[in-house]
């Protein structure tokens, strides 16, 4: 009899023994294949959430599975503590230690942190506390944080390797930027800079130079230049202050609010004169392209917060400006076509306004109109009648435009966020501003972008369909800017006063994991790093005995790590959150084909999908972060990492509730309690059964082999769990046995093990095997041990059963039921489940006959209905 003992108690003497027998730290071996994995380390950001559990228990089930194929796992672990996160956090427990509660740090604990460092480290220890409670598989040895000093040098290594080859660059540049951090910040969906993105990125405006009599220019921002031949008239906003400002050399009339972004974005801005619009209205400017006099009106739609204020009207393909013109201006305002498109035979904007049923400015729809109509014109073409651009395509026309109104001085440009207000994580409003002297990684450069497509093209990706979307995001990433002012992280080599960015310093920091061990362990030293070091070991490059007098590490460790190094190299398994798809993956990728060469290049990434709780994402700001270490107290370690790994596929979101975690853990109850009654039984031979449970045993390890090695971990673990379950289920029924034999129940646990490691540590234990199951072998594949033919004749069996109690329930004859069928395989099978199924389904009398003997018992004649697959069947 088997003695369960609770369950957390399992859970912690099995991670105190895996632990203590050390049985995850990966050494090299090279009589076993190697397997090197990990996931995007942590960001110090505060205590983990159940979302990033989800990203860490799939790659844990596949390191675990790996293991256990045979693979050689190296598996470390990392933390990313670069950026502001921790400066903020420290400011903000500084102001009060109970705003520590919001970031997972007790008020007591919050209190004593007196520094950002201080802070790191504090949910660095507690951070790695937790993966050890999430029972991750990890290598602990190699563990680095992005602000120690020996990764420090690592990364200035990187960086001086990539300015050598022509990658860094430096200029001038409009920047989203933080007024308090002073510096630029990343919009993306990894938020490492920003409390939430929402999509928004920079938008270039073009600013077109209308003049009045006096000389003055109103400037009109416009994504759309090329409408500039259809402007009837100017737009100011009747509710703002208008300012006449000198900017350069220039006088220029534009709102108030606009006055420090243009200040901001590099002009020379100083304020002349306040000006209401009423006094502007009615003044004539002059169109710069077409040499028209326009006039300036008023509309309450116009944005003064929105560029400079001050906006064109294009009613032949706006609609705001169609409709507002009609109903204010209809008599000095008539819409001047610019864009045609195929299909519509009247000017665009009364054409959409029309179509979509448009009641007025007011309607709710509008917003909507406006995308659909601009979609459809940026397809269409310049009329015929525009000198120079007649008939040419929009998108084209856009930039011949843009140049000309260059050639002409008569245009500028101004930056704004597409979404507002964006917040940095210090909690200062975003604001766009041109930055002087800012160093990039020159994304663009299309010969880096070749290598790394050609890195993309012979990688796997998980999903698959993430390849083609990655060589899509590697065609439009531009420059990044690389350095900040402030904040934590790796000081930049090439000029002082900065500071390298979050994304920028972590992208080859798995070479690097290869050599923490080394240095954690006291084997080298932080200063023996150099770069002759780095490019010794990552690169091959150097005589050793040059490299070993330079650093003072002897010849013999040296090559020990050079070995170690090309025997992990390459990275066989990326894995992290979809936040990264645009980001991280991408710039790991560029960094490791500009460095190393190709045998070094990275083989596969896995991409997983967020987790948000009762339908709303989780944020510190909303208050409704559910904290790991607070779940694993409420359900337990398998039952969190059961319901992550099935609750939802894994390419797509996860929304967590704790009803249905509630169910996750009443299913591990149940299996405990099926594993005790099966190991009570006894379990008499039933040759057909018997032979049919070898059968779908092989069968469903090769199912859950295949989806494992296609990285389908939700169809996995529901085969493994639910299908084998069911299968099990199936023979206590078929047989008079309510046990199975013990291989069954072994073999079923090491399928199991890699997703409910605990639970499956216990039974195998209780088994009398030793000494782990985390590093017995995986069942092995036994196509011969597979009778297809077997397993269709009971699922045939199976459907002509739930075919019986659904005419039965429908006709309520239950004395004698008759089963017609096709084939003698059938009719032999059929045969031999005379009894079960007359117990099953509750009939006195059960009869099978084969559907061709004339002696049958058939009075409305069901045999000429059998087919094979499909028997017949009457009922009395």
């Amino acid at each position: 009899m088997i003695w369960f003992s609770s369950a957390r108690f399992e859970e912690s003497k099995w991670q105190q023994q895996w632990r203590d027998s050390h049985i995850f730290e990966a050494e090299p071996n090279p009589n076993k294949p190697k397997f090197y994995m990990l996931f995007a380390y942590p960001t110090i950001s505060g205590a983990l959430h159940i979302g990033h559990a989800r990203s860490y228990v799939i790659p844990d089930a596949i390191a675990r599975f790996k293991r256990m194929l045979g693979f050689n796992v190296f598996f470390p672990l990392g933390f990313h503590a670069t950026g502001i996160d921790c400066l903020t956090i420290y400011e903000r427990i500084r102001e009060d230690p109970e705003n520590g509660v919001r970031y997972g740090i007790p008020v007591e604990d919050a209190a004593k942190l007196g520094s950002p460092v201080d802070v790191e480290r504090y949910l660095e220890a507690a951070i790695e506390e937790s993966l050890r409670r999430l029972g991750l598989s990890l290598d602990f040895r190699p563990k680095a944080s992005t602000i120690d000093s020996p990764y420090n040098r690592f990364v200035q290594w990187q960086f001086r390797k990539l300015h050598m080859l022509g990658h860094l660059v430096k200029r001038d540049y409009h920047l989203p930027w933080c007024p308090r951090c002073g510096h630029p910040v990343s919009l993306d969906a990894a938020e490492a800079d920003v409390s939430e993105w929402r999509g928004a990125a920079v938008k270039e405006y073009t600013v077109i130079k209308f003049k009045d009599e006096e000389g003055r220019i109103f400037p009109a921002s416009t994504l759309r230049p090329e409408t500039v031949y259809g402007v009837t008239n100017l737009w100011l906003n009747p509710q703002t202050d208008y300012v006449k400002v000198k900017v350069n050399k220039e006088i220029w009339i534009i709102s108030k609010s606009s006055c420090q972004k243009l200040h901001d974005q590099g002009k020379h801005v100083k304020t002349l004169e306040e000006l209401s619009a009423s006094i502007l209205e009615g003044l004539k400017v002059v169109n710069p392209v077409t040499g028209r006099f326009i006039p300036v009106l008023v509309a309450d739609f116009v944005n003064p917060d929105e560029a400079t204020g001050v906006v064109m009207s294009v009613p032949a393909h706006d609609p705001y400006d169609y409709l507002y013109s009609k109903s204010n201006y209809h008599k000095i305002v008539e819409p001047i076509q610019v864009i045609e498109v195929e299909g519509i035979d009247r000017t665009p904007a009364e054409y959409i306004i029309e179509k979509l049923g448009i009641e007025g400015i007011g309607d709710p729809r509008l917003k909507d109109a406006v995308k659909e109509l601009y979609k459809k014109e940026d397809r269409g073409s310049i009329v015929s009648s525009i000198e120079r651009f007649g008939g040419m395509k929009t998108i084209k026309a856009r930039e011949a435009v843009k140049k000309l109104l260059v050639d002409l001085n008569a245009s500028d440009k101004f930056f704004e966020l597409s979404v507002k207000p964006i917040y940095c994580r210090c909690g200062a409003e975003i604001k766009i501003k041109v930055i002087k002297g800012q160093w990039f990684i020159d994304y663009a450069d299309p010969n880096w972008k070749k290598k790394a497509k050609r890195c993309i093209e012979r990688m796997e990706t998980f999903p698959p369909t993430y390849k083609r979307n990655l060589l899509e995001i590697i065609d439009w990433l531009a420059e990044r800017p690389c350095v900040r002012r402030r904040g934590l992280g790796t000081p930049f080599p090439l000029e002082e006063g900065w500071i390298i960015e979050p994304l920028s310093d972590s992208t080859i920091y798995m070479a690097f994991f290869i050599i923490t061990k080394y240095l954690n362990a006291g084997l080298i030293q932080e200063d023996q790093l150099t770069d002759e070091f780095f490019d010794f070991i990552f690169l091959g490059h150097g005589s050793i005995d040059d490299v070993s007098a330079k650093t003072r590490i002897t010849e013999e460790m040296l090559r020990k790590i050079r070995r170690e190094f090309d025997y992990w190299y390459p990275l066989d398994l990326n894995a992290g959150g979809k936040e990264h798809k645009t980001v991280h993956f991408p710039f790991f990728i560029f960094n490791h084909v500009a460095i190393f060469p190709e045998k070094y290049w990275p083989k596969s990434i896995f991409v997983n999908w967020h987790l948000v709780a009762y339908g709303q994402k989780m944020s510190k700001h909303l208050g409704n972060v559910i904290f790991l270490d607070e779940a694993l107290d409420k359900w337990g370690v398998d039952t969190i990492r059961f319901y992550l790994l099935h609750g939802s596929n894994q390419w797509r979101d996860f929304d967590w509730r704790d009803e249905e975690c509630r169910v996750y853990q009443k299913h591990l109850e149940r299996f405990r309690n099926l594993i005790r009654e099966m190991m009570k039984a006894e379990s008499a031979e039933d040759r057909l059964m018997d032979t049919w449970l070898e059968s779908i045993f092989n069968m469903r390890v090769q199912e859950v082999t295949c989806f494992l090695e296609k990285g389908e971990i939700r169809r996995a673990i529901d085969t493994a769990f639910f299908r084998v379950w069911n299968d099990i289920d199936w023979y206590r029924r078929r047989t008079s046995n309510r046990g199975v034999k013990i291989r069954y129940v072994k073999k079923w646990l090491k399928l199991l093990a890699p997703f409910i490691p605990h639970i499956c540590e216990e039974i195998w234990y209780m088994l009398g095997e030793r000494p782990f199951i985390s590093t017995a072998s995986w069942p092995k594949i036994r196509k011969e041990g597979v009778d297809m033919r077997l397993i269709e004749l009971e699922e045939i069996l199976k459907k002509t059963m739930d075919d019986v109690k659904q005419l039965s329930q429908l006709t309520g004859c239950r004395e004698k039921l008759c089963i017609y069928t096709v084939s003698e395989e059938e009719f032999g099978h059929f045969t031999a489940a005379k009894e079960f199924l007359s117990e099953e389904l509750g009939f006195t009398e059960v009869n099978v006959f084969r559907a061709s003997d004339e002696e049958r018992y058939d009075p409305a004649n069901r045999a000429k209905r059998a087919r094979p697959k499909r028997p017949g069947i009457y009922l009395e």
